[in-house]
């Protein structure tokens, strides 16, 4: 019996194109506990399920996802599946009738406020992690509503660590697994902070995980970790 949440990576990316509907479809259908995905804004201030700065990688396409907006984007290009880049409001309808909770990495500044209020006209507050390794933006989302659960990412063991979380405000840590260690987990869950690991994509490192006492895995490759 597993004693962690099993948290699928830009959906079940090692089996489907990352952030994308059929890679969310799968790591639904697997039992993932929390579905995580990227967001960028485009150049009208709208959102999309991406996690680069350019749409070269992902996309039959060119340039910087700033560059265009959204309407150009789904309508000129396609993601390397054949799929159409989803917007943020079409995940979280899709979204809103699976079981799963989400977090949602921001990877641009001062969008928290605004990503989480359109995501909560679709799923319950309860289902809403937000993320970022922009921790302003998250202490600053706290503020602004207490309720809402988030999570600051980092890659690194803070000088202080138990100071850093406090001050944050946060529910949820994300470290990077080559950065983690046992010490580090429990110094942090010690303040009432539940820890994540990214990205373990074997179940080696998976193993190594749990010993260290972590409280969810994000990993691409879900089928390797154990279910309920």
């Amino acid at each position: 019996m597993k004693n962690y949440l099993r948290i699928a990576h830009r959906g079940a990316s090692g089996l489907e194109l990352e952030n994308s509907l059929s890679s969310f479809k799968l790591a639904n259908k697997m039992g993932a506990d929390i579905i995580e995905l990227d967001i960028q804004i485009t150049r009208d201030n709208e959102f999309i399920v991406f996690h680069d700065y350019k749409i070269d990688r992902c996309t039959n396409g060119v340039g910087k996802v700033q560059d265009f907006t959204l309407n150009q984007l789904q309508s000129k290009y396609l993601l390397n599946n054949g799929e159409r880049i989803l917007s943020l409001k079409e995940f979280c309808e899709y979204q809103s009738k699976q079981y799963s909770k989400v977090i949602i990495e921001l990877k641009n500044p001062n969008t928290s406020i605004q990503v989480y209020n359109i995501v909560r006209e679709f799923l319950d507050v309860k289902k809403i992690i937000i993320g970022s390794f922009f921790h302003e933006q998250i202490l600053n989302l706290k503020i602004y509503d207490k309720s809402v659960k988030t999570c600051v990412m980092f890659e690194c063991f803070p000088l202080s660590v138990e100071s850093f979380i406090m001050e944050t405000k946060t529910d949820y840590a994300a470290i990077g697994f080559e950065s983690t260690s046992k010490d580090l987990v429990s110094r942090i869950q010690s303040k009432g902070v539940k820890v994540l690991v990214w990205t373990v994509n074997t179940k080696e490192d998976s193993e190594d995980a749990i010993k260290m006492g972590v409280d969810g895995i994000i990993s691409n490759n879900l089928h390797l970790l154990e279910n309920k």
